[in-house]
């Protein structure tokens, strides 16, 4: 497993102000075959974009005639809340082809990059009446770019929906799982609304989800819009975004310091387990949770293993602290007294799947925002 710097760094605030990875990996790394994600298997996930779709065929008249197109479709759960018989709908995604078993027929998959070339050689002058890109917009190595493509290809009354995790909730919930070499920007509202001016594109909403822990999620349209913008919510947003101090280095020194302090708890917090002779398993091998095992120094010493319900991951290990993945099933047969959640920004619905574990005796610990158990 080849290893890559992982740092991060801020643009001046007489500039863009982006905080984002000073080094891009190489994509082919990234989003090859071994690339893991799947939106299906989080019940919350699939209910989230399906309220996406809701929400955006609220703002537009889509008719059948009329195409939709979501960047970074993955295994097609938001574009199956569509009607079959609707609008086409395509989906865009470097890694599509590993999940092309989970496209219905009427849903036309690109196995690719989006760029307005890759769009158009498959439909053409066809433009889209909405565009999702949801929790991918944080992964461009050019990202104004990007935003120019979907201008091109996004129908003059079209709306463009984006969403990702938000900077200041990042800091405010200590979650530096979050910097991983997969996402190279870190966005406020500011950024958003900056390149945008660029890309010939204004924004007529803005909202903090709880989705992930706090994302941003963002609707666009050309420039003048034909749409009713939300001033009251966007202006909001500012304000709150000026409060925070965003242009000093003041918040990202107060993070790092609680972040070093985290690694310590959770160091200590394991050692003690394993001195007490409590066996402590993984539960969800998650992208997210390798930041935290690597950074703290996270070995099968520590979590003999982790047990993860997508069945494509049991087998595998962990990259760089090298711990077994098993299935679920097989986690729970080594009776573990405690289980570290990885992906603790699903903490509700993990408490109530695990009801029976918990009335066992068994405890689940969840590292972030703060150390904590139930």
């Amino acid at each position: 497993m080849p290893t890559g710097p992982l740092e991060l760094v801020k643009c001046s605030p007489k500039g863009c102000g982006l905080v984002q990875l000073r080094d891009t990996p190489d994509l082919s790394l990234l989003y090859g075959d071994g690339y893991g994600y799947r939106s299906s298997i989080r019940p919350f996930m699939v209910n989230h974009l399906h309220g996406k779709v809701a929400a955006l065929t609220g703002l537009v008249d889509l008719e059948p005639s009329d195409l939709v197109l979501d960047i970074g479709s993955n295994d097609s759960t938001l574009l199956q809340a569509y009607p079959a018989d609707g609008p086409t709908l395509v989906g865009i995604d470097p890694t599509g082809e590993k999940w092309r078993p989970y496209y219905p027929a009427h849903i036309d998959l690109i196995p690719d990059f989006f760029s307005r070339e890759a769009f158009g050689a498959r439909h053409g002058d066809r433009k889209a009446k909405i565009v999702t890109s949801i929790a991918m917009f944080y992964d461009l190595p050019d990202p104004v770019q990007f935003m120019r493509d979907v201008h091109a290809v996004l129908a003059d009354d079209g709306v463009w929906m984006i969403e990702m995790s938000y900077l200041p909730s990042m800091l405010e919930s200590n979650a530096y799982d979050t910097v991983c070499h997969e996402h190279l920007e870190y966005y406020t509202l500011r950024q958003i609304e900056w390149m945008a001016e660029r890309a010939g594109l204004t924004v007529i909403q803005a909202e903090i989800t709880d989705v992930y822990g706090g994302s941003l999620s963002v609707t666009l349209a050309k420039a003048p819009t034909r749409h009713k913008t939300d001033v009251a919510s966007i202006e909001r947003l500012r304000q709150a975004e000026d409060r925070i101090g965003l242009d000093t280095m003041a918040p990202f020194d107060a993070f790092a310091a609680r972040v070093r302090e985290h690694r310590a708890a959770l160091r200590d917090f394991l050692d003690r387990s394993r001195e007490a002779g409590r066996l402590t398993l993984g539960y969800g091998a998650s992208t997210k949770g390798n930041v935290i095992l690597q950074y703290c120094g996270i070995t099968e010493e520590d979590l003999p293993c982790i047990g993860e319900v997508n069945a494509e991951k049991a087998g595998c290990f962990t990259p760089g602290s090298n711990i077994p993945i098993v299935s679920e099933e097989d986690a729970k047969a080594r009776r573990p007294d405690q289980l570290l959640v990885l992906p603790w920004v699903f903490r509700d619905g993990f408490v109530e799947r695990e009801q029976e574990f918990l009335a066992g005796g068994g405890t689940m610990v969840f590292p972030l925002p703060r150390l904590s158990e139930a």
